[in-house]
């Protein structure tokens, strides 16, 4: 009978074998290490190969748009008006800084060189100018002092300033007459004089230029009024119930007889006999009883 078994099998024996096969197990795994180590690398490397072209693919254009020309003139309108008001502001600010400029140079002007005095024989009229200017302001602001009493006392304070207040707003818009502030400013009294303008204009703007449409305005109004409807119609009935001149009965006046005629009429019943006082008397108050 034919052993079947290897040569070689008997040869190792079973320990051999078990001993070489653990020595084979870790040949494998480290030649399987390397393999799986190169297989995630490449899988990395393939999944930042796909970010990175993800993220440096360029978005989709936009489909072209035709944008209306309105639109355009529009957007370069506003573009226009933003820039010059730019500008504008731009301008003012440099023209504030220049008179602000001016005006620090001629403070630091007039801080170096104090105010001379005039001198009385070089200058007379300026020094006497100089001296008595002080005196003439104190002298005016004290008439106008008592000249705004005396417009209160007469009219009320409450007028004073509303008149102080309208004239002086005219004044700042130009709408007040050159004229007009001229004949106030001049009064006696400018303050009584503006009050008397401020009434004059209250009066003009309510009536205005055209006084026949002010009282047929005014009539309206009236009209409206239940109250003033109501007095012109009994105003009317009380015409009504008043007789008419034709319809009154004439009033007669007895005059006593003339003296010509009494005597006549005496003489041609008596034959030339004197008229009696008592009759004539008695003809005079006959009507009366």
């Amino acid at each position: 009978m034919v052993d079947s078994t290897n040569p070689l099998d008997d040869a190792f024996g079973p320990e051999d074998q078990e001993q070489v096969a653990p020595e084979t197990k870790e040949t494998e795994q480290q030649e399987a290490q390397p393999v799986e180590a190169e297989a995630h690398a490449e899988a990395d490397a393939a999944a930042q190969d796909d970010a990175a072209q993800e993220q440096a693919q360029p978005e989709p254009q936009q489909r072209n748009v035709r944008i209306p020309l309105s639109e355009h003139l529009q957007e370069r309108e506003k573009r226009q008006a933003a820039e010059a008001r730019a500008q504008a502001v731009e301008a003012q600010m440099q023209a504030l800084q220049r008179q602000f400029e001016a005006m620090q140079r001629q403070t630091a002007e007039q801080a170096k060189e104090p105010a001379k005095t005039p001198d009385w024989y070089d200058d007379p009229q300026a020094a006497t100018q100089q001296y008595v200017a002080p005196h003439i302001e104190q002298m005016r602001q004290t008439v106008l002092y008592n000249a705004r009493l005396a417009a209160g006392a007469a009219y009320g304070q409450d007028k004073v300033m509303a008149a102080q207040e309208a004239f002086d707003g005219a004044l700042s818009t130009g709408s007040l007459d050159p004229s007009e502030y001229q004949r106030v400013i001049n009064a006696p009294n400018p303050f009584e004089a503006a009050v008397k303008w401020h009434e004059k204009q209250v009066v003009l703007q309510e009536v205005g230029t055209d006084p026949a449409a002010y009282r047929q305005r005014i009539i309206e109004e009236a009209m409206k009024d239940p109250d003033v409807r109501k007095r012109i119609l009994e105003s009317v009935q009380v015409e009504a119930r008043q007789p008419a001149s034709n319809d009154r009965p004439a009033t007669t006046t007895r005059l006593p007889p003339s003296l010509n005629s009494r005597t006549a009429a005496a003489s041609s019943h008596t034959g030339g006999s004197s008229a009696d006082p008592g009759d004539m008397f008695s003809d005079a108050f006959s009507g009366m009883g």
